[in-house]
Parts: C-alpha cells; structure tokens; sequence
C-alpha cells in the first residue's frame, strides 16, 4: 500500500502541553446535575462562524473538539461515570488572520485504545493529522502528520476492526466560476502510522450540478442483509456558482469491507458513483431544477438506521418557496422510500440517532429552541423541546459519533454570528437532553 505521507512527526508546544499536564491534576468542572446543560467554554471561534463539533465516547470517555479563538483546535473530555470534565487543551496553533475558515473545524476519532486522532483541513489546501499519545492522555506530546493535498470538511470513520476512513471534499475551482467537489477518502490498517492514497469515490460527469455537499456521513453496524457500511446523505449545488442552486437529497452507503458504494435498494454501483444513471439510482427527492431560487433544499440532510431491520431513515430540510423550511423526515421500507413526514417545528436538522429502547429519534432547532421527534412507525412524534437561555442553538449532537460505540452525552454549541473580530463569547458545552412538553 503506497503512503502519501511523510514518516516524521512533529511534536507540538511542549511548553504549554507541560503546563496543561500541571493543570489536568486540578479539578476543573464537573457535569452541572442541577441545569440541562452544562457551558465548558466560551471561546469558540466567530472565524468558523459555524456550530461544527465532533465528538466521540470511547472507554468510559467522550471527548469532544472544537475551533477556539483563531480557529485554534481545542479538546476536552469528560467522564462519564464521575461527570468530572477536564481543563481544553489547545493542541495546535494556527492563528488564522481570516475572516473566513468554513472548512477548517477539526473532527476526531479515539480507537479502542483510547488514542485521539483529530484531522482539521486547512482552507482546502491540505490536512493536518493530530494524533495524541498512545491512551489518550490529551494534555501528553501531541505529533502532527501534514497531508499535502487539496481537503476540505473532512468526516473521520472507525470501523469495527479499527480501520479509519477519512472522507474529504475536493474543491477543484478555488476562484467558483465553474465549481466542482468531488468526494475522495483515504484510509489506515495501522492506527494513522501510513495512509492509503486518495480514493475518489463520488463525482459527477455529465452535467454542470458537480459541487457536492455531505450533510451526514455515519458508520452503521451488520445488520440483517446489511454489510457494516459508511452511509451518505447529502445535495448537490454549482449552477451559476459556487453554492448556488441546491437541489435533490441522495443517499448511499459504502461497504466497508469492499469498499463498494450502493444504493437503498441494494444496487452495487462500483467503487466509484459518476455516470448520470448512477447519480439516478441514489436519488431519494428529485427536486427538478432550482434555478429560480437558489435553493430548493437545505445543506443539512442527515441519517439513522433502524436497529432492527438496517433501513435507512433519511431526513433533509426542504424549502417550500412560500413557506420556508419544513424538516421532513422519509423511512426506507425495503423497497422504496416511504411518504415524507415533515415535522410542524424546527428548521434545521442537528442529529438523528437511536435513544436507548432502540427508538428513531431526531433533534431539529429554531432559533434558540431544540425540538425532539421520534419515529412512531407512522409518523414522527413530538417528544418536547428545550429552550436554550440566552443563545441561538447551532448544533446539538449524540456523542458518540456512531461508530459501533454506545453514545454518552449530548454536545451542543451555540451558533457563531458573523463578526469581523474574533471574540470569546460563544458557548460549547454539554446537555442532558431534557426535552420539556
């Protein structure tokens, strides 16, 4: 297997980790029982201007990551047993002088030994690849791994015998005239010590809609008929520009074992989806053509899978021209996809995952209200809502990042306003999920 990677490693800011390793004897705050949600820190950075978190529970631990002050990485992680959360660490300084850094939050994976893996692109130019000791310990030498090629959002998987995938949209025309992203990945069987090279595993060739946008990527377990595989959702875009016209919601899923991508129904499609009658295959909403509104469907699709059967729930946020957003939510019955369910709250979906008796479940916010839904075997139900104090809500995540691991808690992080000077005043932190009726 050929590496893209150069073997040396950089060991990062020794001076500060020391200190952190002082700190990290200190006890620095603890699981609030008497709130919903407990605030870790307010710096996140207005340079992401985007609630983007990662989070991983792995161990007895979740670990969470997130861009700080300039666009800096910061980790912490809480225990789960004591509710005890340590003091962030800053694992890498960049400094970003931008105003803009929408494709640079870092993601993360922890393996079963409990090493954290954290990758952050940087303004589609390359990867960096962070990894801690060996355990965990985050406050330890980190060493940093630079991937010279063209990265943007990268979406990290662990698979059940420890292979990690990382996916990556390629943004091949940096000046938007004629846009095109395709999805690529990479992959190590050693724990991040060498990577595959690239593999392009989605493009589009016979049309000018070639920008695609991954709204959810989610490793799901064997089930039933089903391999354990990577599933896909998300839209395309790039008719008159970069991020111009939205349209359709896909889905797909990759074998991890093959590496083969197919569609709901089954259909192997190879190694890489290209052709127009491919692109067909995976459609789920065909929403025609959007040129006279930019959108017709929102960035963030996402998906689950039933624990019992491996069908694919899908859910998208389509825009009504008259009405706006309608979160809607559609079930693969084994044949096709089912009648669209949209939900009477919420505009944009934050997660999909399964609650402990095995439930669908859904959360979608509105401003500074998060609305819970579950699935009914009809319809979704409404479970309640949280009303965040004083904050828009931008994100509110299971933990977990469904990589075959059992979830701890919810992340959330408050939506970022556009601001020219970067400021700390922005919360992340964990919540509970109460939802009150």
């Amino acid at each position: 297997m050929k590496t893209i990677l150069t073997a040396a490693a950089i060991s990062l800011c020794a001076m500060v980790l020391a200190l952190g390793s002082v700190q990290a004897q200190e006890k620095y705050k603890t699981i609030d029982k008497n709130s919903p949600y407990t605030v870790v820190a307010n710096d996140y950075s207005t340079m992401c201007a985007r609630g983007v978190t990662y989070s991983y529970y792995q161990n007895g631990k979740t670990y969470f990551t997130w861009a700080g002050l300039y666009m800096n990485p910061q980790i912490t992680v809480v225990d789960s047993a004591t509710g005890e959360i340590a003091k962030p660490v800053q694992i890498r300084e960049y400094n970003y002088k931008e105003r803009w850094a929408y494709h640079d939050y870092p993601t993360m994976l922890v393996d079963k030994k409990g090493t954290v893996h954290v990758f952050m692109a940087y303004h589609c130019q390359k990867l960096h690849y962070l990894r801690s000791q060996k355990g965990g310990d985050i406050n330890g030498e980190w060493k940093e791994t630079v991937i010279e090629h063209p990265t943007g959002y990268p979406f990290p998987i662990l698979t059940s015998d420890g292979s990690m995938f990382v996916f990556f949209i390629l943004n091949k025309d940096p000046k938007y005239d004629r846009p095109e992203r395709p999805l690529y990945y990479i992959y190590s069987k050693d724990g991040g010590d060498s990577w595959s090279d690239t593999v392009r595993c989605m493009n589009r060739d016979f049309d000018n809609v070639k920008e695609i946008y991954i709204g959810s990527m989610k490793l799901a377990p064997k089930q039933g008929k089903y391999p354990e595989r990577i599933l896909l959702t998300g839209t395309l875009a790039g008719v008159g520009g970069h991020n111009q016209c939205h349209k359709d919601i896909y889905y797909a899923y990759m074998d991890v074992k093959t590496m083969k991508m197919y569609s709901a129904t089954k259909k192997d499609l190879g190694t890489l989806i290209e052709g127009e009658d491919e692109w067909r295959e995976i459609t789920l909403l065909d929403t025609g053509e959007s040129f006279t509104r930019p959108y017709a469907v929102g960035h963030n699709a996402n998906v689950i899978t039933d624990p019992k059967t491996g069908h694919p729930m899908v859910g998208y946020e389509y825009i009504n021209p008259k009405k706006g957003f309608t979160t809607t939510f559609v079930m693969w019955n084994g044949k096709r996809w089912g009648e669209p369910m949209p939900t009477p709250r919420g505009t944009r979906i934050t997660d999909m995952f399964v609650d402990e008796k095995g439930k669908l479940t859904a959360y979608v916010v509105q401003g500074n209200v998060l609305y819970g839904y579950q699935y009914n075997g009809t319809e979704m139900q409404a479970l309640g809502k949280w009303e965040a104090p004083d904050m828009k809500i931008s994100t509110v995540v299971r933990a977990g990042n469904y990589s075959g691991y059992k979830p701890a808690q919810f992340v959330f992080f408050e939506k970022v306003e556009n601001i020219k000077t970067p400021t700390g005043a922005y919360k992340v932190g964990f919540f509970d999920g109460t939802l009150k009726h």
